[in-house]
């Protein structure tokens, strides 16, 4: 009877292998939502770079986030030149959907829901003015202090672009992580860090406003999805 047994499942398992007759059930989440397609008018730029203790570039990354003039979604591109990174943010499903590509693999799928935090849930970070004032790219801005556990840093925020952070460097660079929004408002335009070990990290915004015609599409992709929900602010 067992040797009965031990080959029928050999059986089994080799028509499964040979044949692959069978194929698993994908993982899915009850009410997690995305689009086939998105589309994107506008553009910003911005760069990130990351110093040593001497001084030194240690690597450099560059960030295009697209949005929509009238419109909610918007979409983070990391470019990293080895694997990009791009987040699509779609705040009508509460979902984010991730690509990742490198050269010579196919793109990898994944899409998870988050939580939209309450504006007055917000964590906000202390910011002090310094007085000091200048323009970048035309605009003129004014420089605040800011001190973090483990980090120091001058942030230069146009005070009068009525912009969201979230198609800003404030987005791109993560900084979210640590503070939700800014208590003085405005949008930022340059940020500039360094941590207690003396690494520095400059972030830059390099173009706004810029028309495009983007688009992002799922359709037919082989999706994953992640099942617990992640902080909109963790992305």
């Amino acid at each position: 009877m067992k040797r009965i047994l031990f080959l029928s499942c050999a059986l089994i398992i080799s028509l499964l292998m040979e044949a692959q007759l069978i194929e698993l059930p994908k993982v899915t989440v009850p009410g997690l939502k995305w689009e086939k397609i998105y589309q994107f008018d506008r553009v910003n730029h911005f760069k990130v770079d990351y110093y040593d203790k001497k001084g030194k570039i240690r690597q450099s990354h560059d960030y295009d986030i697209y949005y929509q003039q009238n419109g909610k979604d918007f979409c983070v591109k990391l470019i990293t030149g080895k694997t990009d990174i791009e987040t699509v943010f779609d705040l009508k499903n509460e979902s984010a959907v991730q690509i990742f590509s490198s050269k010579g693999t196919e793109p990898m799928y994944n899409a998870t829901r988050f939580t939209y935090p309450d504006e007055k849930k917000a964590k906000r970070i202390d910011l002090k003015p310094t007085g000091e004032t200048r323009e970048i790219m035309g605009i003129m801005c004014e420089a605040y202090i800011y001190t973090l556990k483990k980090q120091n840093g001058k942030a230069w925020i146009a005070k009068n672009k009525k912009t969201s952070n979230d198609y800003g460097i404030f987005r791109a660079s993560k900084m979210g992580m640590f503070h939700n929004t800014l208590e003085t408002g405005g949008f930022v335009m340059e940020i500039e860090s360094e941590d207690t070990k003396g690494v520095r990290t400059m972030m830059q915004t390099i173009s706004l406003d810029k028309k495009t015609n983007y688009s992002v599409s799922f359709d037919g992709v082989n999706m994953g999805t992640s099942i617990n929900k992640v902080s909109y602010f963790n992305f």
